[in-house]
């Protein structure tokens, strides 16, 4: 890829209009180059002006995001949708990732990934990288790790800048391969090398860490700053760990606290949710412990796990009055939002409500032995607990959805059920009782959502034969993605 850039701005000089598109691309995205977002629509408004599609699909995008002209959303979208009824392929992309955000035309996430996937299947490579997305994240779609890395490859292998930090990141984090450090390394290497700001901060987190190369916290701000000066907020909030924990820089909450401040501006939950603590625990910043609730409600709203936890806290332990006094349904709902996110410490304090006594449990042998009536089950929210024998022989039952509340398969819970194909662990799940999956079909596919699967994968492949599947020969592997 590192010719690219010069490649376009040569094309582009000759007046071609895809290439000036292009190059508008690389300032818009800030790769090869510094992100210009002026540039950017310069080039843009120069295409549309040779009645170039693509051009006019650029335009929409900069008035979606408000990118150096006023943000108009359906002014945006507008334009976008005239670049796809001209067949503009990467037209695909920008409207469905519009109809998933929900800017500009109402929220719609299986209409954005349908139109993902019909901009895959025409060979755009935006597309497929953001389509790899969605099965990643079930976005629109079941989460498919597998499927996710397949595309995120396809993207690259068709010089697709963005897919340089997609294909690392399933690299460092095994999502849908096994795990390759040093893989991932070298991508992001490669991308912080096109100045590329999500791959210069995710080579930040590799220095820091000691992934794929040496551990080195000298180099790990380095990248971090060069990516915050390009307004990533991932850096923005590694930088203010950096300065809350003392890592590689002297401990300094004051510091922290600025970082932080840069990715509210922007939304960050994480950044949102980090200063959010300052200002309840006065470090850094003054005791403001109004300021802090108003911070974790934001930070909640925008998808964090850990922020509608530290309200309902605060809200349970009375370190500010409930907007309803102590309205334990309330506060039970935010811990279920945390623990639904994944933020498994939610879990403790739902026991300590008094609401709350027990685990909501899937009985004992609830639906044993129903092997005629049943084919499809999907387990109600809130259940925790699926018991012994819950499912024993349920020979026809082909389909299960388990929810997010999910945190315990006891023994045998799904003996029998040859019919099973396929089935989604949650990312909560953190036990699996013995035998679990006792004589089910040794095709049966296990997915795992949650970050642990790796370790679990780490305690060996006869360990998973012998405890959750019983005595199946045929069972050579499971799949882990």
């Amino acid at each position: 890829m590192e010719n690219t850039f010069l490649k376009y701005q040569a094309l582009a000089n000759s007046g071609n209009k895809d290439a000036i598109c292009e190059l508008g691309f690389c300032y818009y995205y800030g790769i090869f180059v510094e992100r210009d977002y002026k540039k950017a629509y310069e080039l843009f408004k120069k295409a549309d002006s040779m009645s170039s599609p693509l051009g006019k699909c650029a335009l929409g995008l900069c008035y979606l995001n408000g990118c150096y002209v006023e943000k108009n959303e359906e002014y945006g979208f507008s334009l976008i949708k005239e670049a796809y009824n001209s067949n503009c392929a990467r037209a695909h992309n920008y409207l469905g990732i519009a109809y998933i955000q929900g800017k500009g035309t109402p929220k719609d996430t299986e209409k954005g990934f349908e139109l993902l996937s019909l901009g895959s299947d025409i060979g755009c490579a935006y597309c497929m990288n953001s389509l790899g997305i969605c099965y990643e994240y079930g976005i629109g779609t079941k989460a498919d790790y597998k499927e996710a890395f397949k595309l995120y490859k396809r993207a690259f292998a068709k010089e697709n800048p963005l897919s340089i930090e997609s294909l690392g990141r399933a690299y460092l984090l095994a999502v849908g391969t096994k795990k390759d450090p040093e893989e991932a390394f070298r991508l992001f290497k490669m991308g912080a090398d096109a100045l590329y700001a999500p791959c210069e901060c995710n080579l930040g987190y590799c220095y820091e860490k000691g992934a794929g190369t040496q551990k080195s916290l000298g180099d790990a701000l380095k990248y971090y700053r060069l990516s915050a000066g390009k307004n990533n907020t991932f850096a923005f909030y590694n930088l203010g760990v950096a300065y809350e924990n003392g890592t590689g820089v002297d401990k300094d909450y004051y510091e922290a606290s600025k970082w932080y401040e840069k990715g509210k501006d922007l939304h960050c939950p994480l950044c949102l949710n980090a200063l959010a603590i300052l200002y309840e625990n006065g470090r850094g910043v003054p005791l403001d412990i109004y300021k802090a609730q108003s911070l974790y409600e934001r930070a909640s709203l925008y998808g964090s796990a850990e922020a509608p936890y530290n309200l309902a806290r605060m809200y349970h332990y009375e370190t500010i009055p409930s907007p309803l006094g102590l309205n334990i349904p309330e506060i039970s709902k935010l811990y279920r939002l945390a623990l639904s996110r994944g933020y498994t410490l939610a879990r403790k304090e739902l026991f300590k409500l008094n609401e709350r006594e027990e685990a909501i449990t899937l009985e004992n042998g609830v639906i044993k032995g129903c092997a005629k009536a049943v084919t499809e089950i999907s387990i109600p929210y809130g259940v925790e607990i699926i018991g012994k024998e819950a499912f024993k022989n349920c020979a026809q039952l082909k389909k299960i959805e388990l929810p997010t509340t999910l945190y315990t398969i006891e023994e045998r819970a799904f003996e029998g059920c040859v019919s099973l194909k396929e089935i989604t662990i949650p990312y909560n799940v953190r036990k699996i009782c013995k035998e679990a999956f006792f004589n089910c079909s040794p095709k049966l596919k296990i997915y795992y959502q949650s970050s642990y699967r790796t370790e679990l994968w780490e305690k060996g492949w006869d360990y998973y034969k012998r405890g959750l599947f019983g005595r199946m020969k045929r069972l050579k592997s499971i799949p882990k993605d």
